[in-house]
């Protein structure tokens, strides 16, 4: 697929406010002086098909700023390419970054909501999915910035470029590297399933283990050597023992003849010690039996005591309740009395009350005619016979009350009397609690030894004196000491037969581990013969996926891979022209380098996209490519983009 960029449209794009290219099929070159735009036009089309600048940056500083540092409101930063594709199809594609404004219910102004990002295609608006979904059917994000822009597939990382080449390489089989070496054969069958890294760190935590085990070996030999022994004179020493054992069989025949003759004596002091242990005994018991019992008085005295105070709170308590009923009884006394003298009042109100007819109550209510004499005394004797019966009824209610009040005050006055009568209580509280304190001061004072307990001391230190007496006067600590002294000769005599016993397992142990230290070693040497094969096949590998790479590109080389001072291979991935690395490269030999892998890149995909030359004055050749060449040249005459 050929791609190719007809017309650039920029409008508030990144200090550019509205500008149109039409751009040659072929190469084109731009000319402006620095600071015109020559960039932004690269990052314009990068922009309009990924939303993002040649960096790889999103929507970054796309809207134009005035010096002020303000960019105009409500103004859309838009981009629009007219794209031909492999010359048989145009499309318009258009991006556009607006400002979205709305005008909320109510207010007067527009409020600014954010940004929004619109797509259209051939001037009709679609989701960014389906734009994105046309670009990509295109060319993917990576594969286009690597074949559009010279300086891209250099500066990727190390693992994405290797991921790259090694596609563009195809697979090299293991069996393929391996053929008919038979150690490469062996080497395969002995990892599979298992990737050769893993292989790799399994070999070398192997070997440290051996080597961490054959380093403790060494010195462990050493110190047996250094620590082991002489053997001694084993006859001489048996013999000095043997004379030893005789002379210990001396001493212990004298400490016999000792013993014997104090075993009478013990037996006696042990019959004494059995006496004064038994009065010793009986002393306690009764010491024991004393202070009890004072306890128990103590214990009975004190609790008479709690009682007594117990009942004194009782009585206190009682006193206080009986005022606290005393008060409310004189209240409701008070009460009561002022209720009865009111209902007295009252009642001499209502027998005073008499029947008074007032002007004009036996008029007709129609005509204001005097009723007649017959009607009047009838309607006298009614109202007479309803007052009398109303005055009747509230005297009784009157009386009721009163007498139910004069009922209470007699029930108060009853209740007073008992309340205030004296209680039977305890007299003389605070005598009986002196009297109890000065008893218990009494049974706590400490009690004096009795009769028996001074003649059970005075038994104990005669018997003593007579144990005293009874000790014997024959020691055997002489003795004994000088058995100790050559027992200790001898058993330091043994400790030396017993030397030889560890000499000999010392060499055993010596010649265990020094078989031990062989055997590690062959297994390590191993070891290193897999780690080399190993590093042979990588190097065998590696050498051909080198091979098949580089024989892709015209000038460029590519260094795959690294091999250390201690022999490691390491992955790498460095463009070689000349065998100089592109990173030390002049500028003109970076864009011949970088073109050339455009080429390359471009061959095996099948995709050909407007190439992107930025500083183009710099370089005076470039390769022939079949892709459109946009140049863009710094030349200081020319204020404005212009196409030359």
């Amino acid at each position: 697929m050929k791609i190719v960029l007809k017309n650039l449209t920029l409008r508030n794009f990144k200090g550019v406010k509205s500008e149109s290219f039409e751009l040659s099929e072929i190469e084109t070159f731009i000319h402006g002086a620095n600071g015109t735009g020559k960039t932004t036009l690269f990052d314009s089309f990068v922009w309009c098909l990924f939303g993002k600048d040649h960096l790889g940056r999103s929507d970054y500083h796309l809207k134009t700023w005035d010096k002020s540092g303000k960019t105009s409101p409500k103004a859309s930063c838009e981009v629009e390419a007219v794209i031909v594709i492999d010359d048989k199809q145009t499309v318009y594609l258009r991006r556009v970054y607006a400002e979205n404004w709305v005008k909320p219910k109510g207010e007067a102004e527009e409020v600014f909501k954010g940004n929004e990002t619109l797509a259209y295609i051939n001037d009709v608006k679609v989701t960014m999915t389906e734009y994105n979904a046309l670009v990509v059917s295109w060319c993917n994000e990576t594969v286009f910035k690597s074949i559009t822009n010279p300086h891209y597939f250099p500066t990727l990382s190390k693992d994405e470029q290797r991921s790259i080449l090694f596609t563009m390489a195809g697979e090299i089989t293991n069996e393929q590297v391996a053929g008919t070496n038979q150690a490469f054969i062996d080497l395969l069958l002995e990892i599979t399933g298992v990737s050769f890294e893993s292989y790799r760190k399994e070999l070398f935590a192997k070997k440290r283990r051996l080597k961490d085990e054959l380093e403790g070996i060494e010195p462990r030999i050493d110190e047996l050597k250094r620590t082991m022994p002489e053997i001694p004179d084993l006859d001489a020493i048996n013999k000095t023992i043997e004379e030893k054992t005789k002379e210990l069989e001396g001493i212990e025949a004298q400490i016999s003849d000792v013993s014997k003759r104090s075993e009478s004596a013990n037996a006696e002091r042990m019959k004494i010690q059995e006496q004064i242990n038994e009065l010793d005994r009986e002393y306690r018991q009764i010491a024991f039996d004393k202070q009890k019992k004072q306890q128990d008085d103590i214990f009975a005295v004190k609790t008479k005591i709690t009682e007594l105070e117990h009942k004194n709170r009782e009585g206190e308590n009682a006193e206080r309740i009986a005022k606290q009923k005393i008060e409310a009884l004189e209240k409701e006394k008070s009460d009561k009395t002022l209720l009865l003298n009111s209902l007295r009042e009252q009642y001499r109100s209502i027998s005073a009350e008499t029947l008074v007819f007032s002007d004009g109550e036996f008029t007709c209510p129609t005509c204001q005619r005097l009723l007649e004499i017959q009607d009047i005394e009838a309607k006298q004797a009614k109202l007479t016979e309803n007052f009398n019966n109303d005055k009747a009824k509230r005297i009784d209610e009157n009386k009721k009350q009163g007498f139910a009040v004069s009922s209470r005050l007699t029930e108060i006055e009853n209740e007073l009397k008992s309340v205030s009568e004296p209680k039977d209580s305890e007299m003389f509280l605070g005598t009986k609690m002196d009297a109890l304190k000065e008893e218990l001061e009494k049974v706590s004072y400490p009690t004096l030894l009795t009769p028996r307990q001074d003649e059970i001391a005075e038994k104990i230190n005669v018997l003593k004196v007579s144990l005293q007496s009874e000790t014997t006067t024959t020691s055997t600590e002489v003795l004994s000491s000088q058995r100790k002294a050559i027992q200790s000769e001898i058993d330091e005599l043994k400790s030396k037969i017993a030397l030889k016993s560890v000499v000999e397992n010392t060499n055993v142990r010596i010649e265990q581990l020094e078989g031990q230290f062989k055997t590690l070693n062959q297994e390590l040497a191993g070891l290193e013969k897999k780690e080399f094969t190993l590093k042979e096949f990588e190097f065998k590998k590696n050498s051909e996926y080198e091979s098949r790479i580089n024989k892709m590109f015209e000038v460029t080389t590519f260094k795959l891979f690294h091999t250390q001072v201690d022999g490691q291979v390491i992955p790498t991935c460095e463009a070689v022209i000349d065998g100089v690395p592109y990173t030390t490269q002049n500028n003109a030999l970076q864009y011949y380098c970088g073109l050339d892998i455009i080429k390359t890149l471009s061959k095996f995909y099948d995709k050909y996209a407007p190439i992107w030359i930025d500083n183009r004055e710099g370089v005076t050749e470039i390769p022939k490519m079949d892709s459109q060449v946009i140049n863009l040249v710094v030349n200081s005459s020319v204020e404005k983009l212009t196409i030359v």
